[in-house]
């Protein structure tokens, strides 16, 4: 397996710190490149192609790249919204979807 690449990337850094650890990688069930950085405080860095699009609950995010837009609502409808309210999460949740070209996004 090839290493991915991402616009995101950490190896570049100016402060004489040592590159990220990535401890896995590969491709999802739904075809979602991803990479998991990090062993103590991980991070989850997936890469999306045009077309696809991953959920979160708001608040989630680490970062992402310019071509990435994002759109929030309460997902699910009413039903929905109250059981993650009832269970503790987010009422809304955020979908995160490449605009035109690959877009890469992070969670923390």
């Amino acid at each position: 397996m090839s290493i991915l690449h991402f616009d995101a990337t950490l190896s570049d850094n100016q402060f004489g710190l040592p590159d990220p650890v990535v401890t896995k990688q590969g491709t999802g069930a739904t075809g979602l490149d991803y990479q998991i950085v990090g062993t103590t405080v991980q991070t989850l860095i997936l890469r999306l192609s045009p077309g696809q699009a991953v959920y979160t609950e708001s608040g989630k995010i680490g970062w992402m790249s310019p071509n990435m837009g994002l759109d929030t609502g309460a997902r699910g409808g009413i039903g929905g919204a109250l059981k993650r309210m009832i269970s503790g999460s987010s009422v809304f949740m955020v979908e995160y979807g490449a605009q035109e070209d690959e877009g890469t996004v992070a969670f923390t």
